[in-house]
């Protein structure tokens, strides 16, 4: 161990001296250079009680670890830090089978319970994935190749059309995918085709990904459905990620998490048939209901065409047949027996004729170019009706099987996105759910937001109070537990969080600085910002109620409940603390351009991960 190494370690244990005993650990492990297991320590400073995260272990293996070596490595972390494992209090794991099963070793070896709460973020952007976009993908994709270098030309030209950015999508984490699709949806697809993707291919700017791109949606129905996959995605996809992105945060998000919850579960409960926010699907299924009507219009046209040209064969049959007709009449001529002689009225006509012989000459051959006048607008209007019938199928055969209204659209979006529906539901709101009774736990903690208990009733307050034992704290367990203490507190705690005024939000520690901030977006977005408080940043909100705490926790006859908010906060709902870590790492070893030694990576992390808090 180098000196420098020393100070961090002996940083780490003197920090973890000044805290309360109770900690809560978010491990989680990703590939870099290496396969990397990092674990992050949550705990509260005694004096000040401010909360305090620190990297006290990333570690570097040649593979995937399994569940026992995981727990392996954290026991020896905890040991090094002179951590008891009977006060670990609380666990943020990903979904990874391997990170669960560590716990689960832990837990039977050294006889602790920890609440073990799968990362939310996680789960809200997990449910993203499941959608079902075709075409809408295979246009991301292309469009996401035609930028990836960061010098392509087709980035600039991208900039030049659009006056910002491109997006791209790739990773893992899908919310990079939707804020893709949120901007080509934005900016209009269609446009971006004709206006972007076939100028650069006209130009040679990323010319294969490009024209893949015009093949894959050269016929409109590929061209519409993209249109509205995209759209569909977009409405579905965009509170998950919204709320994915408000979870991770250092702050304790624990006491405004049921808030959230509470409105997805309002938003996805009822499944997509009950969703209210397609706004985009709906704009988006007119524009595809015109893409494709043109397309339809092409071929309706050449329908009318032969429509016209078979009615005006039609008339011209008419029109020979009763020249014919009228012809026969007045020459007597019938169809069974047109050889006949004239009648006798007319015997003396034809005896006096200068030329009797010539004059039925005349007569037959007047007789047969009006019959074949007729003969040949009976076959043109045979020619014409087969033309319009083989019009009328090509219509029906482009039309079989396509989307072609805009409630056709519609409804095809809305299949696309009801696999998130289902995966929400079965993850939240299903029993057996990975996120139900952890749910339960964080819908329980909001009694511990002074802005929501100002609200409540002494009932509401016990009833959520005893539903703390959801998390499963050695304090909150029943018969041996603060529960009951806490229940007598009510009124104290009641009367301190109904005195507390609006001047003590507004004055806080940090709240003039993010004042200023907000102020500054709404000037920069009025439109976003116009009616946006504190109260609407859930990040802003966890924040300022921590320092109410901060405040309040040595208030007479609250003891109790502090002890309560103090333990909840070792909570995090997200891994967001372990992603910094890595997307540390990765900065290190992009500016290093080396693999650095495991000892050295580490103490870079110290270095620019952890702060000491100043008593040390």
């Amino acid at each position: 161990m180098n000196d420098l190494e020393k100070v961090h370690k002996d940083n780490i244990i003197k920090t973890i001296g000044k805290c309360f005993a109770q900690y809560g650990l978010v491990i989680d492990g990703t590939p870099v250079f290496a396969e990397a297991e990092c674990v992050v320590i949550r705990l509260v400073h005694k004096q000040t009680w401010k909360i305090i995260e620190l990297t006290i272990h990333l570690g570097l293996y040649a593979s995937s670890l399994n569940g026992e070596a995981i727990a392996k490595h954290c026991l020896e972390c905890l040991d090094e830090c002179k951590l008891l494992p009977k006060n670990w209090r609380a666990t943020m794991l990903d979904r990874a089978s391997s990170n669960k099963k560590a716990v689960d070793i832990i837990e039977t070896t050294k006889s602790v319970r920890p609440f073990s709460a799968y990362c939310i973020s996680h789960g809200y952007s997990g449910c993203g994935k499941k959608h079902k976009m075709t075409v809408g993908s295979r246009v991301l994709k292309s469009l996401t190749k035609m930028v990836q270098c960061a010098m392509s030309k087709t980035r600039n030209r991208f900039q030049e059309t659009y006056g910002e950015a491109a997006r791209k999508g790739g990773g893992v984490r899908w919310g990079i995918e939707l804020e893709h699709a949120e901007q080509v949806n934005r900016l209009g697809f269609p446009h971006m085709l004709e206006n972007y993707v076939k100028r650069c291919h006209r130009e040679g700017l990323s010319k294969k990904s490009a024209g893949k791109l015009i093949d894959a949606v050269e016929k409109p129905e590929n061209l519409a459905k993209a249109v509205v996959e995209l759209a569909a995605v977009v409405d579905a996809g965009t509170p998950l990620i919204k709320n994915c992105y408000n979870c991770e945060s250092k702050q304790p998000m624990v006491f405004v998490v049921g808030e959230i919850i509470d409105a997805m579960n309002r938003d996805y409960g009822l499944g997509v048939g009950g969703y209210t926010k397609f706004d985009e699907l709906g704009k988006q299924s007119r524009v595809a209901a015109e893409i494709m009507g043109k397309a339809v219009a092409s071929h309706t046209k050449e329908v009318d065409d032969c429509k016209v040209a078979l009615d005006t064969a039609k008339e011209v049959k008419a029109t020979a047949e009763a020249s014919l007709t009228s012809f026969e009449a007045e020459h007597n001529i019938a169809t069974a027996n047109r050889a006949r002689r004239p009648a006798t009225a007319n015997r003396q006509n034809y005896a006096t004729m200068a030329n009797p012989a010539s004059r039925l000459t005349a007569q037959a051959q007047q007789h047969k170019v009006l019959k074949d006048a007729f003969d040949s607008a009976v076959s043109d209007v045979e020619a014409k009706e087969l033309l319009h019938n083989s019009a009328v199928e090509k219509l029906s055969k482009f039309k079989e099987g396509k989307l072609i209204t805009e409630a056709d659209f519609r409804d095809h979006g809305i299949k696309v996105v009801t696999p998130i529906f289902d995966d929400y539901r079965r993850l939240f709101l299903t029993p057996t759910g990975d996120y139900f009774k952890i749910s339960a736990a964080y819908h329980a903690a909001r009694v511990l937001n002074p802005l929501i208990a100002a609200e409540m009733s002494n009932v509401q307050v016990e009833e959520a109070v005893r539903q703390l034992k959801e998390f499963g704290f050695d304090e909150f367990r029943d018969g041996g537990g603060i529960i009951d203490e806490i229940v007598k507190e009510i009124p104290n705690y009641l009367a301190r969080v109904r005195s507390t005024g609006v001047q003590f939000w507004n004055s806080v520690e940090g709240a003039d600085e993010y004042d200023v901030k907000l102020a500054a977006k709404a000037v920069e977005e009025p439109e976003k910002y116009q009616n946006f408080t504190w109260k609407s940043d859930p990040i802003e909100k966890a924040r300022r109620i921590w320092e109410w705490w901060r405040v309040n926790h040595n208030h007479p006859g609250m003891f109790h409940f502090a002890q309560a908010a103090r333990l909840v906060a070792l909570v995090q709902v997200s891994s967001a603390s372990v992603e910094r870590v890595f997307s540390q790492v990765k900065l290190i070893c992009e500016t290093t351009g080396v693999s650095p030694l495991e000892q050295n990576l580490q103490i870079r992390l110290f270095e620019r991960c952890n702060v000491y808090p100043s008593d040390i």
